[in-house]
């Protein structure tokens, strides 16, 4: 709990600037590689907005795609000290943001969450995480 509060406490006080440059470093780290400089394209091309939160410090995630009730595409990051650990979790949400684009597999197109829905639902995420993390694996071997 201390840690958690610490660490919110202490990207609190993280300057603007050196926020901004975090983040700009990881988007030129993966604009320098071709599969990544693609999915990056894409994020453009549908207008998802990628931003550092400091509210995602603790609750177990390290990034998050999602779209708005307003449409608004959008991928938040867990702060990183260094732009390659950013960079990491930014290529696992930028699939996410070409599954949901390319194989239409996004949550908002699942059925309802009956029975069956529940399950296809379970299977669904499982499925797309799977391939995130996959991809997320692949494009870091090539890069290394």
């Amino acid at each position: 709990m201390f840690q958690k509060l610490w660490r919110k406490l202490a990207w609190g006080f993280t300057p603007p600037s050196r926020k901004k440059r975090l983040l700009d470093d990881a988007l030129s780290l993966l604009d320098t590689f071709g599969e990544t400089h693609d999915l990056l394209a894409l994020a453009r091309a549908e207008g998802v907005t990628i931003s550092i939160s400091g509210k995602m410090i603790g609750d177990g995630a390290n990034g998050h795609f999602g779209i708005g009730l307003d449409g608004r595409k959008f991928i938040e990051l867990a702060p990183r000290r260094k732009p390659e650990e950013l960079a990491s979790t930014l290529i696992h949400e930028l699939r996410h943001v070409w599954q949901a684009k390319v194989m239409g597999m996004f949550e908002a197109n699942a059925p309802s969450k009956d029975d069956n829905g529940a399950e296809f639902m379970t299977l669904a995420t499982r499925v797309r995480e799977a391939d995130a993390f996959a991809c997320t694996a692949a494009v870091i071997q090539q890069m290394n």
